[in-house]
């Protein structure tokens, strides 16, 4: 989802998050709340007593469901509101692909795989990664955005359609050694960050060697601290709040850069590429 900023319109190896700043930093929600610091936060919107358990995000996760449900299964639903910013992302995407990938982390033509995490109706499934992979796998909560996505491709897209997994990010537990990439978009702001650190660690599991987990979502500007959008179960967070996740979950930013090209009204939006800690080799690719 595609918000417009607030600020510019008025665990270790068992999945806990251990932040490495104490997360300070507070933040608000979208009417005004303030919270001293994101643990406050999470005791406020997930319940003192679901923090940590098997539960945690029953709440939050089935206000996201509700919310997503009822957006129509088109580009302009997807964005929020804002279909114009499209060709401006994708290009902003395949030029990072591109410039920091593609050589080093991606393999031959032949057997590239990704996942598309979060992927609606296809929108990067089919204008980002089905012209640069093999095959594409799509992970997709929402039933009606997967098989609108399904509906409206090609004969040729639909031979690189892999598999469709109708599910939440909380659920997706990728096979062992199987991407070069797993793109996640406009996603994980729908995470708790408990779950998010668990995420990662399932999906530093999936990625063949040298491969990258690509985070693409929109963080506040410098100084602001978290915002939290009640109607769809969102949270939008800081740089510095992404990258503690990032550490506790074991993963090293490769690279990082802001998109270009976006109108100014709208959050920033970053992109950081990931890699296990554990994993110390490249691949040596000849293009």
């Amino acid at each position: 989802q595609v918000w417009p900023s607030r600020e510019m319109a008025g665990r270790g190896g068992d999945g806990r998050i251990k932040y490495k700043l104490a997360r300070k930093e507070g933040g608000e929600d979208d009417g005004g709340k303030e919270y001293s610091s994101i643990a406050a936060m999470w005791k406020a919107e997930l319940g003192e007593e679901a923090v940590g358990s098997e539960k945690e995000g029953e709440k939050w996760y089935s206000t996201s469901a509700q919310y997503w449900q009822k957006v129509e299964p088109t580009v302009n639903g997807m964005l929020g509101g804002y279909p114009e910013i499209s060709d401006a992302d994708l290009k902003g995407s395949k030029a990072f692909i591109e410039k920091y990938l593609l050589a080093s982390h991606i393999e031959e033509p032949g057997s590239r795989r990704a996942a598309d995490c979060g992927a609606g109706i296809g929108r990067i499934t089919r204008g980002l990664l089905m012209p640069i992979f093999d095959k594409v796998d799509m992970v997709e909560k929402i039933d009606t955005f997967a098989k609108e996505a399904e509906k409206s491709m090609t004969e040729i897209e639909r031979t690189k359609l892999g598999d469709v997994y109708v599910c939440g990010l909380e659920d997706f537990s990728p096979s062992p050694h199987k991407y070069d990439i797993i793109w996640v978009q406009w996603v994980v702001i729908y995470l708790p960050d408990n779950d998010f650190v668990r995420f990662l660690q399932r999906c530093a599991d999936g990625l063949k060697e040298g491969g990258v987990i690509v985070v693409k979502d929109n963080i506040t500007r410098k100084g602001i601290g978290f915002q939290v959008e009640k109607a769809d179960a969102s949270i939008t967070r800081s740089d510095d709040h992404m990258k503690d996740i990032f550490a506790s979950a074991g993963m090293k930013i490769v690279v990082d850069e802001v998109q270009q090209g976006f109108p100014a009204g709208l959050y920033p939006v970053k992109f950081y590429a990931l890699a296990p800690s554990f994993h110390s080799k490249k691949r040596k690719t000849q293009m």
